[in-house]
């Protein structure tokens, strides 16, 4: 299959717009991977450029904005990046009708079409970055101690000073420990139906009032045309 998707890609043609055409823009971004010049060349300057649009980052130096929005800031990497470190956002088919597809937000089901008039919300647990809860919450175990050092080795690839790189790895690690600590282990999750609970946006400020989730939530569709 890889090898026949390769030969598609690597089709020296003319019959697709790359600005309109799925084809065209598969094989431009194919093209774009396959360019290691360009991205050992440009890559930090990218990066840099992502980070500044996100108001930097601590850990390399950059000073934290006064008005710096948690809720913001998760909606932009959720819509840009798919990030789930908190909880997801994905369009899926609705656990008790898969004829109707919703938006899951962290579990929370808001319908695709229609999002701003939908009611009723189901929170659930982010997808940890060790995968398995038990990495966190055992003791000092070879994969804890392996994502600390990578996060500390990337900091450091990054200019990050390298006690500062200790500092903040060490403050993530207990960050997501504390994360894992309040989910269910993978064994207690197999009943869907049990774990299919529906709130309003209400009963969410009210339950959890840290969190702005109408801020959240219109940020995150804020590009969301409506049809």
């Amino acid at each position: 299959m890889n090898l026949i998707m390769t030969e598609l890609l690597e089709e020296d043609d003319e019959l697709y717009d790359y600005d309109t055409s799925a084809v065209g823009k598969a094989k431009y971004f194919y093209n774009l991977c396959l360019n290691e010049s360009e991205i050992l060349e440009n890559w930090r300057t990218t990066f840099d450029e992502v980070v500044k649009s996100f108001g930097g980052w601590p850990s390399l130096g950059h000073p934290v904005k006064p008005d710096a929005s948690i809720e913001m800031l998760y909606a932009d990497m959720v819509a840009k990046f798919k990030a789930d470190s908190l909880f997801k956002a994905t369009v899926q088919p609705d656990d008790k009708n898969s004829q109707r597809h919703v938006l899951l937000v962290g579990g929370a089901y808001k319908d695709y079409k229609d999002y701003k008039n939908y009611k009723k919300f189901q929170i659930d647990q982010p997808q940890l970055n060790l995968f398995a809860r038990d990495f966190y919450v055992a003791a000092e175990n070879e994969e804890r101690m392996a994502y600390l050092q990578l996060i500390r080795d990337v900091l450091i690839l990054l200019d990050a000073d390298r006690n500062r790189a200790m500092q903040d790895a060490r403050e993530i690690i207990h960050f997501e420990t504390a994360l894992a600590n309040i989910t269910m282990a993978d064994e207690q999750r197999h009943d869907i139906a049990e774990l299919y609970t529906k709130v309003t946006l209400g009963e969410m400020k009210d339950s959890l009032p840290h969190f702005d989730w109408p801020l959240f939530f219109n940020h995150m569709f804020k590009d969301l045309n409506d049809k």
